[in-house]
């Protein structure tokens, strides 16, 4: 089966399309992390760490499998658990291996919760570094575009009309007084 890593816990599936790893959560591709002085994408470092251990294992013989993709997300992405298979019976769950490396963390059924402990306490993958849960990532940055839009608007309204923005103190009332006036 060729895939395509979409981030770490995405992949594209030849005929099958986007496939969402089930009970887990990869950084986002741009989301930072720090180690030392050094900052880098998790999402990306994840992403090829999962395409390098996936390239690795077909190369000694492992052919990637998708296994329990009967339900979709609300995106309308199967979601399904990744695998590695070996002709010798040898069986790899890529969604497991993920989390055990620091990589993601156990989300959606938290079947993977015990790895993610082990991982933390043993600082592998993204737990050596300075980094946020990417749901919580998720929220702050919706958040944050959620307030620049609103001041863009309120802005947007404030100067209506208007050839430039205020300056200077009676620039500053007007628009005091704009606003007030807006807000009732």
């Amino acid at each position: 089966m060729r895939i395509r890593f979409v981030d770490a816990d995405t992949v594209s599936v030849p005929g099958l399309g986007p496939v969402r790893l089930a009970g887990i959560d990869a950084p986002e591709l741009g989301q930072p992390a720090k180690l030392g002085r050094r900052t880098f994408d998790a999402g990306a470092h994840a992403r090829d760490a999962l395409a390098a251990e996936v390239a690795g294992r077909r190369r000694e013989g492992f052919r990637v499998v998708l296994r329990d993709s009967r339900e979709r997300d609300r995106y309308g992405r199967t979601v399904g658990v990744l695998g590695l298979e070996h002709a010798d019976g040898r069986t790899i769950d890529l969604n497991a291996w993920l989390v055990a490396q620091g990589l993601a963390v156990a989300e959606y059924g938290r079947q993977y919760t015990a790895l993610e402990r082990a991982a933390r306490r043993r600082r592998v993958g993204l737990w050596r570094s300075a980094w946020e849960r990417p749901k919580d990532y998720r929220r702050r940055k919706r958040e944050s575009t959620d307030a620049q839009w609103l001041r863009r608007t309120i802005l947007a309204g404030l100067f209506a009309g208007r050839r430039s923005r205020p300056t200077g103190v009676l620039g500053i009332l007007r628009l005091v007084s704009r606003l007030s006036r807006l807000l009732r």
